[in-house]
């Protein structure tokens, strides 16, 4: 293994755990509890907003996590020098590609902004490795 490839996979290792463990807290926590807004606006005991956002949050961030997940197990795979890493880096980008979509559209900045930055890492991990399994 060839020392840009395993530097890329141990510094997209934990900027993807931390993007993963950001999508997971913002979709399955912050969300959902927050949907309604914060403080008292509606009054005694209204939730103020529907189901619907914190449902749709929720089922983002299964998937979002899982396929991080599956990223990230790939990911210490190619870094233990098992496989190679092409789909768990080209997974994670489409991940955090659709994050920064979602993000965009529901105004979460600092998650578009985490998902921005490890986007271009991500890519840049799938050439290398692509070039890597391309050289045989």
């Amino acid at each position: 293994m060839n020392l840009t490839r395993r530097l890329t996979l141990a510094v997209a290792l934990p900027a993807l755990a931390g993007q993963a463990f950001l999508t997971a807290a913002y979709l399955l926590w912050f969300l959902p509890v927050f949907s309604g807004g914060i403080g008292p606006a509606g009054g005694e005991g209204s939730a103020g907003g529907s189901a619907v956002p914190a449902l749709l949050s929720l089922v983002a961030g299964a998937a979002a996590g899982a396929l991080n997940v599956w990223s990230l197990r790939g990911l210490t795979r190619a870094l233990r020098g098992g496989t190679p890493a092409t789909r768990p880096f080209l997974v994670g980008a489409v991940v955090q590609l659709l994050v920064l979509a979602g993000a965009w559209v529901i105004d979460l900045t600092p998650l578009a902004a985490t998902a921005a930055l490890s986007l271009p890492l991500l890519l840049g991990g799938f050439l290398v490795e692509r070039r890597h399994v391309r050289a045989g």
